[in-house]
């Protein structure tokens, strides 16, 4: 599939953000320490990198050391499962709410990234029924850090487009089809859709 143009791809830059906290917040500390942590261990890491872009790289190898570090089938397909919903949760809810604040109605790109994912959601309603398990608390956690990680992530989408925050919003909404595609799960995180899809519940 080919792969999303680089203004989209911003848009999802904070994601793996938002889902490596998520990853390290599996101890007593609150999520937004853990997001600290993130820019401490990118800055040191890789200090030749923008810092957008360093967070990513550190992001993603938390996420695929937590993925590798469980230990059994059932953990490992809740896992996926997880990732999918922080990507999806943080288009359609967080995104969403965000343009909403700002004057602009952009529940169709929401309702077409939505039909763009259908195969993953029901694989992820399938995962989460035979495991007795949802997603809501998980972000009852994770959604106050994809609010705080979401303005940036617009301002940069605004930045590469010449525009202002409304402005990207409108966008959202007006190239709705093309930016679902674009943005979806399959084309945006092949790998991690392929492995979603290849549990069999």
């Amino acid at each position: 599939m080919p792969k999303p143009r680089v203004g989209h791809a911003l848009l999802l830059l904070a994601f793996p953000i938002v889902l490596a906290a998520g990853a390290l917040a599996q101890t007593s500390n609150p999520v937004d320490e853990k997001v600290e942590e993130i820019d401490r261990i990118a800055r040191q890491k890789y200090p030749e990198l923008p810092i957008v872009e360093a967070r990513k790289r550190v992001a993603d190898e938390i996420s695929e050391k937590t993925r590798k570090s469980l230990g059994n089938e059932g953990q490992r397909a809740e896992y996926s499962a997880d990732e999918f919903m922080v990507y999806f949760y943080y288009n359609t809810r967080t995104r969403v709410s965000f343009c909403r604040a700002r004057g602009v109605d952009i529940s169709v790109f929401a309702t077409r990234l939505t039909a763009e994912n259908s195969a993953e959601i029901h694989q992820v309603d399938r995962i989460y029924a035979r495991l007795g398990t949802s997603y809501e608390p998980v972000w009852q956690k994770l959604g106050p850090v994809a609010e705080r990680q979401l303005e940036p992530d617009m301002r940069k989408f605004a930045s590469q487009h010449k525009t202002d925050m409304h402005g990207a919003c409108e966008r959202l909404r007006d190239q709705s089809g093309q930016l679902a595609y674009d943005m979806s799960y399959s084309v945006t995180y092949p790998e991690k859709s392929r492995r979603l899809l290849a549990f069999r519940p």
